[in-house]
């Protein structure tokens, strides 16, 4: 049963509706900022009639009828959000109404900023990988909206947020295989993003602070990746090893950004191993500030020269991740696996034999750095690399979004915290298969129900 555990099947929801980053640059006039400056193409948005449970829903209830999974091979289920609805009642326990006719699945809700859907990865290795494995899937789900304060000081914030949920199926003979001989941690208390404030959706946040977060969390987990490298005949040559990089995006320059502060930390590897370097690359290295090389404190001008020296590596290494973190904004839980998908979407079966290097981060912080493989599994039937990159659903959900300008884009994030949180309890607008928020009870719980058609409602759930 320990054979070649991974990742099995990936779905990615986005809701359907979009704003593009120029109207936001035009409203708020910061031209080029977001687009140029940030990365970004484009931003998810909802209604209040979306939540975290009811995407969650959707994106599991579509990866289980895209592959038809019979719901009672499933054995565990793991949901990571920053959006928990009810301090109480488990995201979780709602997806149990998908499975009515299994009540043996284990597993609740994780919560650690945007990493924990990773650690849910990581818990379902364990699982698949025990001696007292019955064989079931193990299914990890990161469902989040990402909405900031309303005010001209937010705006920034505002362009990175996003929504989606991205759900993965986790087994053995699998066609993405997560290595976990080279898994890097970085850990650490820090507060440059909380939600302290229980009735307010919004976080407390410092967004250079965050920056420099992430990038030390990048530093020490690059750094620890390749001492681990140094015990491994395949890392032995550090990041020329690996084929591509996907990141957690809170924007998509950012991880362009850590990817060359990688590559500066690969070069002084490479010489204190005594490589050999080309005249140009130890001039980079020259330059790196004294001491400590895991603190990512570099010059902007050295900056500046590593995007463009390394700019072909970041064509064919990075950009194939950022497909979602430039159409849909920051998924917080679920961003990293979209980039996956993204990926996976893009390459389909030539990622097999090609080594994706992942990073992991949750500000307060948590962060982890693993290879993950694409294999041929020995049954090609049903779980292979082709079928994924068909079945990942991404190009097609984006090509059916619908555009908003400004004024109902505001409209929107306004409804997530108006005294009362639904838009309409209707299934008007959203896309077949879509769950939504159909009421609130006497309680004040909430009650879900699917979209079966454009503008038509299914069972209560």
């Amino acid at each position: 049963m320990l054979c070649n555990a991974g990742i099995l099947a990936i779905r990615v929801y986005t809701p359907a509706n979009y704003i593009r980053q120029e109207s936001l640059e035009q409203h708020d006039e910061v031209e080029g900022k977001y687009t140029k400056g940030m990365g970004l193409a484009a931003l998810s948005c909802c209604w209040s009639n979306e939540d975290s449970v009811s995407m969650a829903m959707t994106v599991v209830d579509s990866l289980l009828e895209e592959y038809q999974i019979d719901t009672t091979t499933v054995g565990k289920l793991y949901v990571a959000s920053e959006g928990r609805i009810d301090s109480s009642k488990s995201i979780s326990s709602h997806l149990r109404s998908l499975f009515v006719d299994n009540d043996t699945i284990e597993g609740v809700d994780l919560v650690h900023a945007c990493y924990a859907m990773s650690s849910g990865l990581l818990a379902s290795l364990d699982y698949v990988e025990s001696p007292h494995w019955d064989g079931r899937y193990a299914l990890v789900v990161g469902s989040d909206i990402a909405l900031y304060p309303p005010g001209s000081e937010h705006r920034s914030a505002r362009a990175t947020g996003g929504c989606g949920a991205v759900a993965i199926l986790i087994g053995s003979d699998a066609p993405l295989v997560i290595d976990r001989s080279t898994l890097s941690i970085f850990s650490m208390d820090s507060h440059e993003f909380t939600r302290p404030i229980s009735n307010w959706p919004f976080p407390v946040y410092d967004g250079l602070e965050t920056n420099d977060v992430f990038f030390l969390a990048v530093a020490k987990c690059s750094g620890r990746y390749l001492e681990r490298a140094e015990i491994s005949e395949f890392d032995s040559e550090g990041l020329d090893s690996i084929d591509f990089f996907v990141s957690h995006a809170p924007y998509p320059r950012i991880v362009q950004k850590a990817f060359v502060r990688m590559a500066l930390l690969d070069l002084a590897w490479k010489s204190q191993k005594g490589k050999t370097l080309s005249e140009m690359h130890q001039k980079l290295i020259q330059q790196m500030p004294p001491g400590d090389q895991t603190i990512p404190e570099i010059s902007k001008d050295l900056e500046k020269q590593c995007m463009g020296l390394f700019e072909s590596h970041i064509l064919s290494k990075v950009i194939p991740g950022l497909t979602v973190s430039q159409e849909c904004g920051n998924c917080y839980t679920g961003s990293l696996y979209g980039g996956l998908a993204s990926l996976v979407e893009f390459c389909g079966s030539n990622l097999e034999g090609k080594r994706c290097l992942m990073f992991a981060f949750g500000s307060g912080t948590m962060a982890s750095m693993f290879v993950i493989t694409g294999r041929a599994p020995a049954k090609t039937d049903r779980f292979n690399l082709a079928s994924m990159s068909q079945k990942v659903g991404l190009k097609q959900m984006l090509q059916s979004r619908r555009e908003v300008d400004v004024a109902q884009f505001e409209k929107m994030l306004a409804s997530h915290h108006s005294p009362s949180p639904i838009a309409s309890g209707s299934p008007e607008g959203l896309r077949a298969g879509t769950y939504y928020v159909h009421h609130f009870d006497g309680l004040h719980r909430r009650f879900y129900q699917r979209a079966c058609r454009q503008g038509s409602a299914d069972q209560d759930m």
